[in-house]
Parts: C-alpha cells; sequence; structure tokens
C-alpha cells in the first residue's frame, strides 16, 4: 500500500437490519452511533457517517457543514507537508464524492509521474489521534475485483519516527496462495504479500522493515464478496495491536508494532495498471479513546472466560421450530428448482430489494408472492450469481471449486447449479456458507454414516428446523440466543435466522458461531 499508511479499523455495527431494499443484492444496515464496546470508559472521539447534504468540497478539504457551522473533516494530503495541491495532490472532489449515506473514495494513481513516489488521493483526517488505548473503526465493502488496491489505515509520529498500521488492504486477489504468511521484512515492491492483509511498518524510507499478515485463500475468498464488513483495529501502547474483522480477531501483533504515537485517520484506493475499476465505498468511520491515562498501563488481566453455550446448548433450550410450510417450486426436477438449490422462502428473507419487488408485483399485477420470487430467481436471480438456498451460493460455489469454474466459467452460475445437482452434492462438494456435509456429519452422530447427498437433504428438510448447525460459520440456534432483537422478531424460526444473518448480520458484524 501506501508505504507509510495506516489502515483503518472497523467497529461493528448491531443494529436489527431494516427492511429496505437495494439494486442487485441486501442494503447493509444503518450502523449506529454507539456501539457497546464492553468498558463505559471508551470515549467515541471521531464519527463520519457522510451522510449527504452536509459535505461540500473546497479544494483539497471535505467540508461538514452543520447549519452555519462548518469543519474540515477530511483534507487530501498529508498534515505534516505545505500546500498539498502544490505537492502534486488533486482537488478533494476528484478523489471522492458523498452520496446515499456512503463516501465513495475514486481509484486515481498513486503517483504522479513514474519517478516520483507522490500521492494524488490521501485521504486524511484532520484530526490527531493520541494517547491510547484507541480503537480505529470503519465499515467498508470489500472489493472482489482486481485494479485497485483499497485500503484503511493510520499514519503516526513519535518524535521524529514515522509509522503505519493497515487496519486493511485489500487488492480482491482471489488467487492469492493460502502460502501468504505473516513477514517480518516486507517491501513496497513485495506485490505477493498483497491481497487481503493487515500491515505495520517503522519508517517512511527505506520501507524495508514492517510485518504483514495476509489472510490468504481460505479466508479471503468468505470475505471478498462485495458486500460491507467491519474492520477495526485496537492499539494497546507497550502491549499489542489487534485485528478484528466482522467481530471476529484476524491478527495480533505484539508489543513492539505498538507504540503511543500520534495518528490520523486515512483513505486511499490506488488504482493499479490499466482498466476503470470501481470505487472504494465507505460507509462510517469511528474513533473511540480508553479514557485510562496515558494508555501506556496494560488493561487488568480478563476474568476467567465463561463458558460458552454453543448451537446444540442453545438448540436444546429453543426446540424444535414447527411453523416452517414449505413451498413447492413449480418444477422442481429442474435442477434450477431443485429444493437444495432455491427455496423461495430464503431467497425472499436474504434478499430485502426481491421481497419488496415481489409484494409490489402482487400489488399491480396480482398472484402470490412465492411465484413471483421464483419468477425473478430463473430471471436474475441466477445470472446475477445470488445464493438461492441455505445449501447452495452459486458465487461460493464457483469460487471455492476452481475445477468447476475452470470447466463451466467463473461467473457461469448457471453451469454452476448444473454441476452441483448433478455432480457435486454427491461429492460432498461444500456450496454454501450456512453448510458443509463433512462439518455435519462430523457433528452429528446420527449423521456420520450417511451419503453427502442424505446428509444434504437431513438438513433441508429437518435439520434447519431443528436448528442444528450447518457448517462452522453459522449455528442458528446460536445466533438467534445471542441476538435478542432478531429473536423478538422471528422467534425461534431458525430458517429466518439464517436469511437475517445473510442479508443484515454478516455485514453488521454479528457473530455466526462461537
Amino acid at each position: 500500500m501506501k508505504r507509510m499508511m495506516m489502515a483503518l479499523a472497523l467497529v461493528t455495527g448491531m443494529a436489527l437490519g431494516g427492511l429496505g431494499g437495494l439494486d442487485g443484492g441486501p442494503q447493509p444496515a444503518a450502523a449506529q452511533d454507539e456501539v457497546s464496546l464492553g468498558d463505559a470508559r471508551w470515549k467515541q472521539q471521531f464519527v463520519d457517517h457522510f451522510e449527504a447534504g452536509s459535505y461540500k468540497y473546497v479544494g483539497n478539504d471535505l467540508v461538514a457543514v452543520n447549519g452555519t457551522t462548518e469543519k474540515v473533516r477530511w483534507r487530501n494530503g498529508i498534515a505534516q507537508e505545505g500546500n498539498p495541491k502544490a505537492l502534486g495532490y488533486l482537488d478533494m472532489n476528484q478523489c471522492v464524492e458523498v452520496r446515499n449515506g456512503v463516501l465513495f473514495v475514486k481509484p486515481r494513481n498513486k503517483f504522479v509521474d513514474a519517478n516520483e513516489d507522490q500521492w494524488r488521493c490521501r485521504i486524511t483526517t484532520t484530526d490527531t489521534f493520541g494517547g491510547g488505548p484507541l480503537k480505529f473503526s470503519a465499515k467498508v465493502k470489500l472489493h472482489s475485483e482486481n485494479g485497485r488496491r483499497s485500503s484503511f489505515w493510520w499514519n503516526g509520529y513519535s518524535g521524529n519516527t514515522a509509522a503505519e498500521i493497515d487496519v486493511i488492504e485489500n487488492e480482491g486477489r482471489k488467487n492469492n496462495p493460502d502460502g501468504c504468511q505473516p513477514k517480518e521484512a516486507v517491501t513496497t515492491t513485495g506485490n505477493g504479500y498483497y491481497g487481503l492483509n493487515h500491515s505495520y511498518y517503522s519508517a517512511y524510507e527505506p520501507v524495508t522493515t514492517g510485518h504483514k499478515h495476509c489472510l490468504g485463500k481460505s479466508k479471503s475468498d468468505g470475505l471478498l464478496n462485495d458486500q460491507f464488513h467491519t474492520v477495526e483495529a485496537v492499539l494497546t501502547p507497550g502491549v499489542s495491536v489487534q485485528f478484528f474483522i466482522d467481530g471476529q480477531l484476524s491478527a495480533r501483533f505484539g508489543k513492539e508494532k505498538a507504540q503511543a504515537w500520534d495518528v490520523r485517520a486515512i483513505l486511499t484506493n490506488i488504482k493499479l495498471g490499466d482498466g476503470t475499476p470501481n470505487d472504494f465505498e465507505v460507509e462510517w468511520v469511528k474513533v473511540w479513546n480508553l479514557d485510562s491515562g496515558a494508555g501506556t498501563v496494560p488493561p487488568p488481566p480478563a476474568p476467567d472466560p465463561v463458558p460458552v453455550c454453543d448451537n446444540d446448548c442453545e438448540r436444546a433450550k429453543l426446540g424444535v421450530y414447527t411453523g416452517y410450510n414449505y413451498v413447492p417450486n413449480s418444477n422442481p426436477s429442474s435442477p434450477l428448482q431443485a429444493r437444495i438449490v432455491f427455496d423461495r422462502k430464503f431467497y425472499l428473507g436474504a434478499y430485502p430489494d426481491v421481497q419488496a419487488w415481489a409484494e409490489g408485483k402482487v400489488a399491480t399485477q396480482g398472484g402470490n408472492i412465492n411465484d413471483h420470487a421464483q419468477w425473478h430467481w430463473l430471471n436474475y436471480g441466477i445470472p446475477q450469481g445470488r445464493m438461492g438456498s441455505a445449501t447452495f451460493d452459486p458465487y461460493f460455489y464457483l469460487h471455492h471449486h476452481p475445477d468447476v469454474a475452470g470447466a463451466y466459467g467463473a461467473t457461469n452460475y448457471e453451469g454452476a447449479i448444473r454441476h452441483y445437482v448433478q455432480f457435486g452434492r454427491f461429492e460432498g462438494r461444500r456450496a454454501s456458507v450456512l453448510f458443509d456435509p463433512g462439518h455435519y456429519k462430523a457433528r452429528y452422530g446420527d449423521m456420520a454414516g450417511a451419503s453427502n447427498e442424505a446428509v444434504t437433504d437431513h438438513f433441508t428438510v429437518f435439520g434447519m428446523d431443528e436448528g442444528r448447525q450447518g457448517s462452522a460459520d453459522f449455528g442458528p440456534a446460536y445466533y438467534l440466543a445471542n441476538n435478542p432483537d432478531v429473536r423478538a422478531a422471528f422467534g425461534k424460526n431458525y430458517r429466518k435466522g439464517m436469511s437475517h444473518w445473510i442479508a443484515y448480520g454478516r455485514g453488521e458484524g454479528r457473530k455466526g458461531a462461537p
């Protein structure tokens, strides 16, 4: 990335997702202004929700307007340098756009010319944050395409020493090998260590020492889905820097990387090579400080962990859900309408925009909402690569099985469906974040000797209503039990809990499993 930037961390939003939709997929629910951090001493120092109509562009500055009050929140440039424009930075309106509650950071070449290492768009907070511990958070869209490096990071100064923490760097490279691992010595040209990663760098020049933690293909494939995710970095000076994605700890750097700097948050979207890449979308940015003096004293030891009631513990309390009635598809013999591939009720729940569209069709044309949902799936959902059921997601299937993608094409979602129905389900191939036949057989003794086809059918017809956990990533009973707002909305309807997590919970940083 920039070689002295710090990727900004993202904190989790905990609001129950609304029922509004968007074109092409579920809209992320609006993040709350305050997030429970488990300690009342955490004080919010900075928050920006990028509300439309509340900003104006003045030269290199993004100015927040509140009535007659104006404040420069972000600047394109580095505060320590002189005139940003004289140094090659573009005007702010050439770098960003605030629209519909989202900041769109435009892809720009990093260099003014081929011989000069100088930024063109480096969107930096005018506020400086010091002391500690500090928590940097953002809600960003993790893109899957190549051609750009989007980053959320911070830059810090302690005396004459500069350092940077990249909370997240993303080049969308889904072909990165699992061999991409932390490495103590990295360079600006070490492209083999890019992809989806967290980083630390100790100085601007020469940028030869640092620490980079790549997530690798097995983890990054599940995150690089063009959806919003929460990313977060927690700096405890003299102790550690911890990184979180969607509330899950993803990396930890030791005390030598955890200095007490004065830092600024930064957003960048570097264009790599030719082509026309997309904007880097940021829904909000927040910074907290733990009010505990200088922040150099480690927090008190954590109490002994409380035993976690896992999914099967919770489902024993909740019991079996008996209110579900399956709505058969019109031609279940077609692979495109097989129950393991397409479930009308799941589809409507997972995609609020489809729900709204189908309700509109009922209002204007009559008919049944489930029939309209099936029509949408066949005509729009499949070509768009949407998830049709808890057991099958064509996008997931192609990206986790490169031999299928190679044979049928990386975006041939209909081909993926046909392969799965004819071959994949019998071979035990995983086709969804919600269901893994190998996990299901290993977890439940009554499934141990069953065929791959049988365990998939069992989960589809019985397991979901029993609250069984279909994969290591999601347990429906655990999700309902640990999200009281979702439980209040859906009772113990495990299937609706699954749809909610796909539509909202995952993007809000809610844990799907212990």
